[in-house]
């Protein structure tokens, strides 16, 4: 899908491949690793670069590590999705520090709404 992009956790980097690489190069300003379609950045500046791409209208899958290995292969799931209406990353686990998010209620519902266009006009 053209506005989305993926992002793995790989050690201490989050990194992307192909085209989804030159989308962080091109939109967040990082640099492309080894002349390779590859781009990444360091676990510190999650944020920030989630943030450059949601400002351009971008949506991002992120997926981190698990612990466990199988068949010498690490593990990873999706931890979170990232959009401009949902710019913060906050999956359990991540390397963000959990004091920025002491206090906050992540299992509590979240509001729906929904849109109806009827007779020429917009109802939520």
């Amino acid at each position: 899908h053209p506005e989305m992009i993926i992002l793995v956790r790989v050690g201490e980097f989050y990194e992307t491949w192909g085209i989804d690489a030159v989308m962080l190069v091109e939109y967040a300003g990082l640099n492309a690793m080894g002349g390779k379609p590859r781009a990444g950045c360091p676990i510190r500046n999650i944020q920030q670069t989630l943030d450059a791409l949601t400002a351009q209208g971008f949506t991002i899958a992120v997926y981190e590590e698990e612990d466990s290995i199988v068949a010498r292969l690490k593990k990873r799931k999706l931890a979170q999705i990232v959009s401009p209406g949902r710019p913060i990353y906050v999956a359990h686990g991540s390397a963000l520090s959990s004091s920025l998010y002491d206090g906050a209620d992540f299992d509590a519902a979240l509001p729906y709404a929904a849109v109806q266009y009827q007779n020429k006009h917009y109802r939520v």
